[in-house]
């Protein structure tokens, strides 16, 4: 699946139902952060509650929903983290993981905030469908 700005925007969402699945089916949550790329493999995973999940007695369908959205997310990751310019990757960290507003960013990183937003736009061009 190709990545849009559409999925991107989304991030958050995708974070709270995964939190909110761990906090309903009591799946333990690892001491490390997943949200940063493994540097070894390029990959993010979280395998204590991967493996959790699919030893617990639940539902196959919120099983499926479970690893479906630890995908999305683990794709966003990627995306996002991935990204080789610091400036965009910084934007794009801010915008999509943190819901940052432009303003905020422009007086954190010293630029106009429609600088920022026009960066962060024609790089996504190039890159999203």
């Amino acid at each position: 699946m190709e990545m849009t700005y559409e999925r991107l925007q989304m991030y958050i969402i995708v974070e709270a139902q995964i939190e909110l699945y761990k906090r309903t089916y009591a799946i333990p949550s690892i001491s490390v952060d997943t949200a940063k790329p493994n540097v070894q493999s390029g990959t993010i995973s979280d395998p204590t509650a991967n493996a959790a999940i699919q030893k617990m007695n639940i539902d196959p369908y919120v099983k499926a929903e479970f690893q479906r959205l630890i995908d999305e997310k683990q794709q966003l990751d990627n995306f996002i983290y991935g990204i080789e310019d610091e400036l965009i990757k910084a934007i794009a960290i801010r915008r999509f993981i943190n819901k940052e507003k432009y303003a905020q960013m422009s007086r954190d990183l010293h630029y106009s905030a429609k600088h920022l937003k026009n960066i962060l736009h024609d790089y996504l061009k190039k890159k999203c469908v």
